[in-house]
């Protein structure tokens, strides 16, 4: 377990809740622009199938706005949507990690 917790820390930069965004809050994550294609999936299918798992609204910022090789994702929803979201997410950075 202790590993999973190292290559989460490594994958994912910062986390921060935001209130500001209106009713739903929202948490932000800056993961390296090589996993946006895992969280998207192909035609879009898994991030579609994470919203609709975590009934949470997901936005991955375009790899031309990488900065320092890290992208913004922003997750929607009540805070226990939002962190049930970030754990897949995590968990899916984490296991392609493992297959490397």
């Amino acid at each position: 377990a202790q590993w999973y917790h190292r290559r989460v820390r490594e994958a994912v930069v910062s986390t921060q809740s935001t209130g500001d965004e209106g009713d739903a809050p929202s948490l932000v994550m800056m993961i390296e622009e090589r996993f946006c294609g895992l969280i998207i999936g192909g035609r879009g299918s898994k991030i579609r199938q994470l919203q609709d798992s975590t009934g949470t609204a997901i936005k991955i910022d375009k790899k031309s706005e990488a900065k320092d090789g890290k992208v913004q994702v922003v997750i929607s929803g009540s805070e226990s949507q939002c962190a049930a979201a970030q754990h897949e997410i995590n968990a899916i950075i984490a296991e392609s990690q493992d297959e490397l």
